[in-house]
């Protein structure tokens, strides 16, 4: 169940009796004959994948990252480390504000991890924020099947 699907009532009503959500963040990269929206794509399918199994929502999902080392290749949108940062706490800020309390964020580029930081400071911060970070790549699931292949 993604915002997209719904209006403020439903999301109202969703808090009534939910506190869960998660939040893709994604990039608009090269990744050679993959699409540029390849690292959106996969957390995004996870979210759906979940969802569906949950019930919990799926906030709208960031398409754009930190991926200043491929601006040389047309299609690529990078933002600064800085902005991305505090534009990701905003979010987290603001569905908090809202009763969204247990948060998890699936991560499907390297360079938004540096938020991670910033995530441990937001938990001080917001009292009863409970945040969960998950870079699907790095899952013993997907080490294991690299092995294997």
């Amino acid at each position: 169940m993604r915002f997209s699907e719904l209006n403020w009532m439903d999301v109202e009503e969703y808090l009534k009796s939910e506190n869960r959500i998660m939040v893709v963040l994604g990039a608009s990269e090269q990744h050679g004959y993959l699409s540029l929206q390849t690292d959106t794509r996969i957390p995004l399918a996870l979210a759906d994948a979940a969802s569906t199994r949950t019930g919990v929502l799926i906030a709208p999902e960031l398409t754009i990252g930190v991926s200043p080392y491929f601006l040389s290749y047309p299609g690529t949108i990078s933002v600064r480390s800085e902005v991305y940062i505090q534009f990701v706490a905003d979010i987290l800020r603001s569905l908090y504000q809202y009763g969204f309390k247990r948060i998890l964020i699936l991560n499907g580029h390297g360079g938004n991890s540096i938020c991670s930081t910033k995530l441990v400071e937001l938990q001080n911060e917001l009292p009863g924020l409970q945040l969960s970070w998950y870079s699907w790549w790095e899952s013993k699931s997907v080490a294991a099947l690299a092995k294997k292949i």
